[in-house]
């Protein structure tokens, strides 16, 4: 196998000296605590994992227990990787919550964030006599500001009835979460972080308990903004006493972590121009990343007499992985990066018809794979 010969981040850093494994997925750790950190340092407040956009019990397990505030689940399976976690911010946000997750949910003592005056009905009906957190509400944005378009969280009247189901059922409310994922806008984040305390406040008058956790959803893009963040920064940093303040980090934490490394097994000629057969499978693996097209040789820079198509290991049209203008030979590792989130790497499809799923390899801060 062809060792790496130049690369520019910490892939090619780590792996200067080692041979490559391919099809594989390599997650810095490192890179992932420190964007948690700046995203902390960049808005105030706490980090919560969104553990759908990197759902790795490998990766999860790994992290530093700084980088372990909390995090928000959407599944059983994710509900899972998390269940061990020594923290009062394990929250779980299902859509379909049946009676059985919601006992699932209560057996590890995790948070609801509910969604509908219907899922507090059944946390009341299915607790029998165990113990029931206090429970978030989750608000659509437009209820607290002028952002509009967002499918999840309820209305104003949806709102009502969950508290008084609640209240019926002496089921605490001690916070509120507004589901988004946004570019940040400056003017926008301050207009909903008010509104929430807003809201907050008048339902701890409603309720008698006071709701100080507000979770503001993921700007995604905020570690690159153009936009001055110090306001918002500032305005949270300066919230009611007590009051607990989480960002989600999905896509802001997890992207710049992954890259997935592939090598050229064959190179084809076709009528649209030379074609390079990579071990690599376009199904899960790239239909939701942003990284398609942002390809790097890692054995050579040289450019190319023309522009090269990567293609997967089956024989689909849409089994393409991008294009690359540098010269490209047989061997040749090829780096796909910010792929640490969304990356959709886990194909049941591909693994049922024997497919040669990517391997996971993690490095930190110390040495290489664990």
């Amino acid at each position: 196998m062809n060792k790496i010969v130049e690369a520019s981040t910490w892939v090619g850093q780590k792996l200067e000296q080692r041979e490559l494994a391919s099809p594989a997925y390599y997650f810095n750790l490192q890179a992932i605590t420190e964007d948690i950190d700046r995203v902390r340092n960049t808005l105030g407040g706490e980090v919560l994992q969104d553990v759908s956009a990197c759902p790795l019990q490998e990766m999860l397990s790994r992290l530093p227990t700084p980088g372990r505030f909390g995090a928000i689940t959407a599944s059983r399976a994710e509900l899972n990787m998390v269940a061990g976690w020594e923290t009062d911010h394990a929250y779980v946000q299902l859509p379909g919550m049946t009676p059985q997750l919601t006992r699932a949910v209560l057996g590890v003592g995790h948070r609801l964030i509910v969604e509908s005056p219907a899922q507090v009905a059944t946390l009341a009906k299915v607790r029998g006599q165990r113990k029931v957190q206090p429970i978030m509400l989750c608000v659509h944005p437009s209820v607290v500001s002028s952002m509009h378009g967002a499918h999840v969280g309820m209305l104003r009247e949806a709102l009502d009835q969950a508290i008084a189901i609640a209240q019926e059922n002496n089921i605490t409310i001690d916070g509120l979460s507004v589901p988004h994922t946004s570019n940040f806008d400056a003017d926008l984040a301050l207009e909903l972080l008010q509104g929430m305390r807003n809201l907050a406040a008048e339902i701890s008058a409603t309720t008698g308990h006071p709701a100080l956790r507000l979770i503001m959803g993921e700007w995604t893009d905020v570690l690159h903004t153009s936009q001055p963040t110090q306001a918002y920064r500032a305005a949270v940093v300066s919230g009611p006493e007590g009051e607990c303040m989480q960002h989600v980090g999905g896509v802001s934490i997890f992207r710049r972590g992954g890259v997935l490394v592939t090598r050229v097994l064959d190179i084809q000629a076709s009528a649209t121009g030379a074609r390079a057969v990579c071990d690599c499978i376009v199904r899960g693996d790239f239909q939701a990343s942003f990284s398609l097209g942002d390809a790097r040789n890692l054995s050579r820079s040289e450019t190319g007499l023309h522009s090269t198509t990567l293609v997967g290991t089956t024989s689909s049209d849409g089994d393409v992985l991008g294009d690359t203008n540098t010269a490209i030979e047989v061997g040749d590792f090829i780096a796909f990066d910010d792929m640490g989130a969304y990356f959709r790497g886990f194909d049941p499809v591909v693994a049922l018809e024997g497919k040669r799923l990517p391997a996971m390899l993690f490095f930190d801060k110390e040495l290489g794979d664990a």
